[in-house]
């Protein structure tokens, strides 16, 4: 009897239960407003953040093609330099040929003064349609000129000339669609570069982006060698810089779990957004909605184990009871020594982790 009763003391004062807790891990967003501005708002905001004001407008013309089409001669054209070394003006009519070092011959498209001394850029075409109008960069001699004239009176091509041949069809829809997606791509991206100068911007992210109406030089049906199309973007809004942004999203959702007892483990930067939802170009402010998300957990000092609940269970039960808790993610249970099958009656010998 005395041995056995040695051995429950035994038991019960070496006995030991380590508990480790994990917090739970969820998912927890924020989505708040904030006001950006090149100066702070009169009226009390909670959150406010520098921003500069910027409204640019961009207008672009293009021409384009059709798909599908047959190819038709045509003359090709371009443009001259004629220069004169006299030092008396000359005159040059409309039609007047321009011969290259290849032979192919081209002519005036109107009549011109070249002054002396000096230069100045006309308009040709090809005397003949056809691709053999379509050379690169030349240097052109006027035959209807005197021999002695013709080293004083040159004419130079700093470009190819084009349209030899002609790509004709009959206007589509599918035409005019993607006519406008490439028109306002162009827009978006010529109008980015203007404001990386002038704003240092990366993207047009959170501003407000106005297209007008995309208007096409020909409508549908119509046979066309090419057509135009033509449109208007506006950006306005207040230009923020994005990491200042992203900052005070973190800190606004570590505060706020905080509050609740809860710490980040990570923050889900690809849930990053911010949008513009109000901006006054008077009042020289703005307000974005911004959201994040992060991975959260409580803190281990937050969360409270009612140690008695536990004693005398077997740790199965207690592995259930501590894992039903809103803030526990996981529980892992040791026991000591190993012949021990229940949480120790004595709360000094349960240890939480």
């Amino acid at each position: 009897m005395t041995i056995f009763l040695l051995a429950v003391v035994v038991y019960f004062s070496i006995s030991e239960a380590k508990i480790i807790i994990t917090p739970k891990n969820e998912v927890l967003a924020t989505d708040f407003s904030v006001w950006v501005g090149e100066q702070e708002p009169v009226e009390k905001v909670e959150y406010y953040l520098a921003g500069k004001l910027i409204d640019e407008t961009l207008i672009k013309e293009k021409d384009y093609q059709v798909k599908e089409f047959i190819e038709r001669p045509a003359k090709a054209a371009g443009q001259v330099i004629i220069t004169n070394k006299q030092k008396r003006s000359q005159t040059l009519v409309a039609t007047t040929r321009l011969l290259s070092a290849d032979n192919v011959l081209f002519r005036l498209k109107k009549t011109v003064v070249v002054p002396a001394g000096g230069d100045i850029i006309t308009e040709v075409e090809a005397d003949l349609p056809g691709s053999g109008g379509n050379i690169g960069p030349a240097v052109f001699t006027i035959p209807g000129l005197s021999e002695s004239l013709r080293p004083l009176v040159i004419a130079r091509s700093q470009n190819s000339m084009t349209g030899g041949i002609l790509r004709v069809g009959q206007l589509k829809q599918s035409d005019l669609d993607q006519a406008k997606t490439d028109l306002i791509a162009d827009l978006e991206r010529e109008m980015l570069s203007s404001l990386i100068e002038k704003a240092g911007l990366n993207n047009l992210d959170g501003l407000d982006k106005e297209f007008s109406e995309v208007k096409f030089s020909n409508e549908v049906g119509r046979e066309v060698s090419s057509f135009k199309a033509s449109a208007k973007l506006r950006v306005s809004g207040m230009v923020i810089n994005k990491e200042s942004l992203l900052g005070l999203a973190k800190e606004v959702i570590k505060n706020q779990n905080e509050q609740n007892g809860r710490r980040i483990t990570d923050y889900n930067l690809a849930s990053f957004s911010y949008k513009l939802v109000e901006w006054s170009k008077e009042r020289k402010h703005a307000r974005y909605q911004v959201q994040l998300s992060a991975q959260t957990e409580y803190a281990k000092n937050q969360i409270f184990v009612d140690k008695n609940s536990l004693k005398g269970l077997t740790a199965v039960e207690a592995k259930a009871r501590l894992e039903n808790m809103p803030e526990i993610g996981q529980v892992e249970i040791k026991l000591w020594p190993w012949w021990v099958r229940q949480i120790p009656n004595n709360v000094k010998k349960i240890i939480i982790e």
